[in-house]
């Protein structure tokens, strides 16, 4: 038996109900393979007693600033004392990657889009895209306070980059999104039906 356990901050943003959705859906089809989910909204010592740990990117979300990066590095590092695999789920709905100073430390960095030619991310974007960065190239646009990727310095974290799955598996269904605020917002711990087929 694998033994998964995912910290995540439950449903409190459309991407994060649809990282959550398919591993719930399934997660008794997923036992019956082999792989025991558990879910974990804080990283206490049970959620390192395991095969694989998944941390989603909104858990973190919130600590990057220059004054907190090291000490959330620190305690990501931390996580890995009982030799569990790490997994870092950036669920952003973007191409362009953020945190990419976790790259030293997990096994794997599964992100929703990924560019066609990953020597793109050894590379810095003006406005952390491919795109803002050609019209500042080319048409001088500027922000005020000018902002840009950064870039993976390590070539070989470049095999660390892989697809996980995108929020197009969310509901999206007429009730879908009043779930997701009333389950959010009351941290109940359990799944939505998806939207029947008509």
């Amino acid at each position: 038996m694998n033994n998964i356990h995912i910290l995540t901050n439950w449903f409190k943003s459309p991407n994060e109900t649809a990282f959550l959705y398919p591993l719930l859906k399934f997660k008794s089809q997923l036992l019956n393979k082999g792989y025991s989910i558990k879910f974990f909204d804080q990283p206490s010592e049970k959620f390192t007693e395991c095969d694989v740990m998944i941390i989603s990117s909104k858990f973190y979300s919130n600590r990057w600033s220059e004054n907190l990066v090291h000490k959330t590095l620190q305690k990501i590092y931390e996580l890995k004392k009982n030799g569990a695999k790490l997994i870092y789920a950036n669920i952003s709905d973007s191409s362009g990657v953020v945190h990419f100073k976790m790259l030293e430390i997990v096994d794997l960095y599964i992100k929703n889009q990924l560019y066609k030619n990953k020597n793109n991310y050894l590379k810095s974007f003006y406005g952390y895209r491919i795109y803002t960065d050609f019209y500042n190239r080319i048409y001088n646009v500027k922000d005020k306070i000018p902002a840009y990727s950064e870039p993976i310095t390590n070539i070989d974290n470049l095999k660390k980059l892989t697809f996980g799955w995108n929020s197009a598996l969310g509901n999206y269904g007429i009730l879908g999104f009043y779930c997701q605020k009333i389950i959010g917002n009351l941290g109940l711990k359990f799944h939505l039906p998806y939207p029947k087929k008509n």
